[in-house]
């Protein structure tokens, strides 16, 4: 938790830290984004959120993609095992 000084007067101490703590954290976001105006900021943070969720989508798509590839190939020869069986008299 950020050091809190100069108070105001009538704010609750662990009110206070938190908005130290998030106005922390907005500066290193800002710092990190390399934003020089709060709407080039906003930009910056929507485009990364953008492509952070995009590549959920793609990665989760191609996870179920593969599980479904995975589970209808046993499926496959599960029915193909029992087809041959039952053509050659085996229960």
């Amino acid at each position: 938790m950020a050091e809190v000084s100069g108070q105001l007067p009538g704010l609750d101490a662990d009110l206070a830290a938190l908005i130290a703590d998030d106005l922390d954290r907005l500066a290193q976001l800002i710092a990190f984004t390399g934003a020089t105006t709060p709407r080039e900021h906003r930009e910056r943070m929507a485009a990364m959120e953008e492509s952070r969720d995009a590549d959920l989508e793609a990665r989760a798509y191609a996870e179920g993609y593969d599980r479904g590839r995975r589970e209808g190939r046993d499926l496959a020869f599960q029915e193909i095992t029992l087809v041959l069986r039952r053509s050659a008299g085996i229960r």
